[in-house]
């Protein structure tokens, strides 16, 4: 049950970086870099808390 937080993560972030390719053919880079920092942190929240918040 605890990994299921970080599979949907992984899902969304799966689902971030696709956008984030769209955006960037489509000449928006910043937005792009934000959606890839979004997605970024979004996985990294989830791993802290299947680590440290027991």
């Amino acid at each position: 049950m605890p990994y299921l937080l970080l599979i949907l993560s992984i899902l969304a972030a799966i689902h971030a970086s696709l956008f984030g390719i769209w955006l960037i053919k489509n000449g928006n880079k910043p937005g792009a870099y934000a959606t890839y920092g979004l997605a970024a942190f979004c996985i990294a929240l989830s791993v802290y808390r299947l680590i440290a918040a027991k």
